[in-house]
């Protein structure tokens, strides 16, 4: 549908960090928003839903290159 807007944000951000620092485990919730022109039809409005929000886990690790 034209003119409909995405935003995205990312909630209850967690960082912790383990071994020293070298791995770290970031968590968050990742919303997605939409939002329909004023002038959007009824029938077409109730196929936008707003989605669940995705739960996101990354595991990182620090490694010193050798060379």
């Amino acid at each position: 549908m034209p003119d409909t807007k995405w935003f995205s944000d990312a909630r209850d951000r967690l960082i912790k960090f383990y071994v020293q620092g070298n791995v770290a485990v970031a968590s968050f919730y990742w919303y997605r928003t939409v939002v329909l022109p004023a002038n959007a039809p009824l029938e077409k409005a109730k196929f936008y839903q707003q989605p669940l929000p995705l739960v996101v886990i990354l595991v990182l690790e620090k490694k010193r290159l050798s060379g």
